[in-house]
């Protein structure tokens, strides 16, 4: 008023003002984008501390992952390597790294890699420590790149295993000693402590009742006692059952799997959980393990992998990144302590629809199991980016014309649904599927009409058919309804009170 505004004038510039925020903060926000420009990527880059041939040890472990673009591999750092880890307050002495076949792949892979480590959300994410051109390559280009070791295996190599889902609840649910619930009076559970170095209490086999009923269990066990399985140079196994009226035991397995660089204690220590595992579940049948509680379970695990990916693709897409390869190969099954146990991995066919990083309109399917029937992030016949500050304020524009994050969330509906029933979880029955479904037009609903009879969707139809609800609506082409972005999804009832 002292402006000498009138009331008209006044809401008009309030109307302008909240317009200008509104745009200044959609998705992707130009606001942010201009901040990450111009300021963190310059405070990011001088944080980063250089990698390079030296900080690597000439041996190199084993062989994690095979790409279009490269191979990731177990590597061990030298003493100047050793120094930078520790200097960023991890005392391990491996790392994960990726040498790239392609010239200019490496640039890309390292780009998105530092973009997302610019989000500030680390805990969806591989830690990436940096890259470096390898000697004798030509100067300009990341070729050789590094990441914190925090785990080996992906969510598809966890799925090849007869035990799935159950065989992840260790890493996913049960990750530290404040996650691990009581076990009902009356009950002897089985633990497992990991290294010291994570301080992780997690159950071994994937359960956590031995018995349901005291009296089935070995008498030793029922008196209140307890019974050495093994003992060995790393730990002994003990089982252990309350007293009557006592409070609930349990059994420990001091482990110390994975320490040091000693490849064949590390290789030893798997087949030894292995063989876990399964004793577990033998125990389990004899003694009458409840089939209920193991369904409740597995439920619980496939929903919480797929809650945490859509966690990393809502911060992804919020950034204007879209994935474009989303698939079990590229989730990480972490098995540090710190941030989620899955992870998206494997950024190289990623773009950066804020300045059009990467973005080819004729680059389209990738995994044709996974990837949708449109198989572009945006129609071909759509102008590609300006360029430069134009493609930074038209990205907004660009997002809500085009909706490019649904690609990535129709990726996740087909991991969900293999993750869910069984019988997909092959690669080459999942294939089957995709054709299967081309010729029901992409409707899920009918897909499951004609075909669902050979295939057991329990899990999904559990809590009124939340899970099946859901798949519907990621699992769908385009022109119709519109898919759930990954902020929707993390909304849907899939994911609320029990599984």
């Amino acid at each position: 008023l002292q402006l000498g505004l009138t009331d008209t004038q006044l809401a008009l510039a309030a109307v302008a003002v909240l317009v200008v925020l509104t745009y200044c903060f959609s998705t992707p926000s130009p606001l942010l984008g201009v901040i990450d420009s111009v300021f963190l990527r310059a405070l990011d880059a001088g944080a980063e501390k250089s990698w390079g041939p030296d900080d690597i040890s000439p041996k190199v472990g084993r062989t994690l992952g095979r790409g279009t673009f490269g191979t990731a591999y177990e590597a061990f750092v030298s003493s100047e390597g050793k120094a930078k880890l520790s200097s960023a307050g991890d005392d391990s002495s491996r790392v994960v790294i990726k040498r790239l076949t392609e010239d200019g792949q490496g640039e890309i892979e390292a780009y998105f890699n530092r973009r997302i480590r610019r989000i500030g959300q680390p805990q969806h994410f591989a830690s990436f420590l940096g890259g470096s051109r390898r000697a004798g390559d030509m100067p300009g280009s990341d070729r050789l790149l590094v990441w914190r070791y925090e785990g080996g295996r992906t969510l598809e190599m966890f799925m090849q295993e007869p035990s799935f889902p159950l065989n992840l609840e260790d890493y996913v649910i049960f990750r530290n000693r404040m996650e691990e619930p009581p076990g009902p009076p009356g009950t002897a559970t089985l633990e497992r402590e990991l290294p010291k170095r994570t301080s992780t209490m997690v159950r071994v086999g994937g359960t956590n009742t031995l018995a349901r009923d005291p009296a089935a269990a070995p008498q030793a066990a029922v008196a209140g006692g307890s019974r050495t399985l093994s003992r060995g140079a790393r730990g002994s196994e003990t089982l252990s059952a309350p007293a009557s009226g006592s409070a609930p035991a349990s059994k420990s397995l001091f482990s110390f799997i994975g320490g040091g660089n000693d490849d064949d204690e590390l290789r030893s220590a798997r087949v030894v959980r292995k063989v876990l595992q399964a004793g577990v579940q033998v125990a389990l049948q004899l003694l009458g393990g409840g089939n209920d509680d193991d369904e409740l379970r597995s439920a619980r695990v496939v929903r919480k992998v797929l809650q945490e990916t859509l966690g990393a693709l809502r911060a992804m897409h919020a950034a204007g990144v879209v994935h474009r390869d989303v698939k079990p190969a590229n989730i990480l099954i972490a098995e540090t302590k710190q941030g989620n146990a899955a992870r998206l991995i494997d950024l190289g066919a990623a773009v950066d629809l804020r300045n059009g990083f990467n973005f080819d309109p004729e680059k389209g399917l990738l995994d044709p199991r996974y990837a949708p029937p449109e198989q572009y992030i945006v129609p071909r016949d759509a102008p590609p980016p300006p360029g430069g500050l134009l493609t930074l304020l038209g990205s907004p524009f660009f997002w809500a014309k085009f909706t490019p994050d649904r690609f990535d969330t129709y990726s996740v509906g087909i991991t969900l649904l293999q993750m869910a029933v069984p019988q997909l979880r092959s690669p080459a029955t999942l294939k089957t599927v995709a054709t299967q479904l081309k010729d029901a037009g992409g409707d899920m609903e009918v897909w499951r009409e004609r075909y669902g009879a050979r295939y057991e969707f329990a899990m999904l139809d559990r809590k009124n058919g939340a899970g099946w609800d859901l798949v519907t609506k990621l699992v769908r082409p385009r022109g119709g309804p519109e898919r759930l972005t990954a902020a929707q999804a993390l909304g849907h009832r899939y994911f609320s009170g029990n599984p």
